[in-house]
Order: C-alpha cells, then sequence, then structure tokens
C-alpha cells in the first residue's frame, strides 16, 4: 500500500505536518501560504485526511519512545532512592511505594493483554472453523 503522502505535493506536505503538530486552521494557513478555501478543501479530501492521520501516528509513536526511556529513567531514580541509606525515610517509603504501585499496574496490563490476545485468537479459531 502507498503511502497517503506519495500524492500530496510539497505545500500539501507541509500543511499536513503543521495540522499533524496541532495547528490551527490559521496557522496552517500562514505557515504554508495557502488560502483558507484551499486548505478547506484539501482537508475534505480523503488522501488528505489519512496523510495527517500518517503523520500523527508518527509523532505519537515518536512520543512513545520519548516515554519509555523516561520511565526507564524514572525508575532507575527511584530504585538509587529506595537503596541509598542515606535517604529519610519518608523518601524511600514514598520511592518504595511508586516501585510497588507501578509494577503492579504493568504486570496487570500485561497480563490483560495476554488474555485479549488470546480471546482473539480463540475468536479467530472459531470464525475460521464457522466458514
Amino acid at each position: 500500500m502507498a503511502q497517503n503522502g506519495d500524492n500530496l505535493t510539497p505545500k500539501q506536505l507541509a500543511a499536513v505536518a503543521e495540522l499533524a503538530r496541532g495547528s490551527s486552521h490559521q496557522a496552517t494557513v500562514d505557515a504554508t501560504g495557502v488560502s483558507h478555501r484551499q486548505l478547506s478543501r484539501w482537508k475534505a479530501q480523503p488522501d488528505f485526511k489519512e496523510a495527517i492521520l500518517e503523520a500523527q501516528r508518527a509523532i505519537y509513536g515518536q512520543s512513545i519512545a520519548a516515554i519509555v526511556t523516561a520511565m526507564n529513567t524514572a525508575t532507575t531514580t527511584l530504585v538509587e532512592i529506595c537503596e541509598n541509606q542515606e535517604a529519610s525515610d519518608a523518601s524511600r517509603v514514598s520511592a518504595a511505594r511508586s516501585i510497588l504501585e507501578n509494577g503492579l499496574k504493568a504486570f496487570g496490563q500485561a497480563d490483560l493483554d495476554r488474555r485479549v490476545e488470546e480471546i482473539e485468537e480463540l475468536f479467530k479459531s472459531e470464525s475460521a472453523e464457522t466458514t
């Protein structure tokens, strides 16, 4: 499947980038030099809409990667505080509580994801048997 941006002009791609970042209609017009009317026409086109969604997905993916990196750093910091004998008891307890609470949430989410996958596979196999 071709990327939806493949059929867009450079001005359309610039507008897609602006809109995907959350720029307003007016800010996109100002940044790209296209008219309000032209931008409105583009926004009604399926390929243009899909290109915006693809760009937003890419931005979302980059944001998730940054969050994961920050989570690793935050976890390391919490462990260091928890293990630091010179830190106050309140700091160590707070760090330990955060590690435990977030660890349990992560474990619960992973277990839920696994169970949903099992149900989806079961549903797929039952659907395949009935066709």
